[in-house]
């Protein structure tokens, strides 16, 4: 039997107003829209890593709550970040901050319709070959 040839992932998150989270991922987070599916577009995080913004009456789920869902960034310019979410009128709900014990800048926000979001740096060595290959 052989092995899942996973080549990316996706996160979709449902909205009732589309045009609203859009506009968040592209011109809040700066994100590039890859794929426009019209009810369902997907914005790139990473080389194969992506978030997808689906109208609720369309999707696929019947997503209910967004209490169960917290999308991570994993960012290299955590201070840059911090400064232009602050400049467009972000307002954290965890501060800027440093965590010892994980080696990590950390912040969270409330995005479009509720959703939770972080945006984090690692710092350790061994944790930053990984989520910064190449760097």
């Amino acid at each position: 039997m052989g092995a899942l040839n996973v080549h990316g992932q996706i996160e979709f998150l449902y909205f009732d107003d589309l045009d609203a989270a859009c506009a968040f991922f592209a011109d809040t987070l700066g994100l590039p829209l890859v794929c426009d599916q019209g009810w369902s577009k997907i914005y790139q995080t990473a080389a194969t890593s992506y978030i997808g913004a689906v109208d609720r009456s369309r999707g696929a789920c019947r997503a209910t709550t967004r209490d169960g869902v917290l999308t991570s960034l994993a960012v290299d310019n955590f201070d840059e970040m911090h400064r232009r979410l602050e400049a467009l009128g972000i307002t954290f709900d965890c501060p800027p901050h440093y965590s010892e014990s994980l080696q990590i800048k950390s912040m969270m926000f409330i995005g479009p319709e509720g959703y939770k979001f972080e945006v984090e740096e690692f710092l350790a060595p061994e944790t930053r070959k990984i989520f910064y290959p190449g760097r």
